[in-house]
């Protein structure tokens, strides 16, 4: 169980990544949503540990780090929305 949570939470997982298995970032995601924690999962079918491709590692950054945990950050609003993305 996760414990009592409530800063929103970013999940990402790269399916190729044998080091950390994928069903454990999403049972952590999953109950993240059980208790209604703004989280989203992001998962990158075609990566190993690290995101390496060109237009993974733009999206990443783009879509998560600079509009989603920056923005939080410097506005002092969370604009994370619970979702899942598979990417590619």
């Amino acid at each position: 169980m996760v414990p009592k949570l409530k800063t929103p939470v970013l999940v990402t997982f790269n399916e190729l990544d044998y080091r950390v298995p994928i069903n454990n970032g999403i049972e952590y995601w999953s109950m993240l949503e059980c208790q209604n924690v703004p989280s989203r999962l992001i998962v990158f079918p075609d990566e190993n540990h690290w995101i390496l491709k060109g237009e993974n590692s733009r999206f990443f950054y783009r879509e998560v780090i600079l509009a989603d945990a920056l923005a939080s950050v410097l506005i002092g609003t969370c604009r994370m929305q619970s979702t899942a993305t598979a990417v590619g």
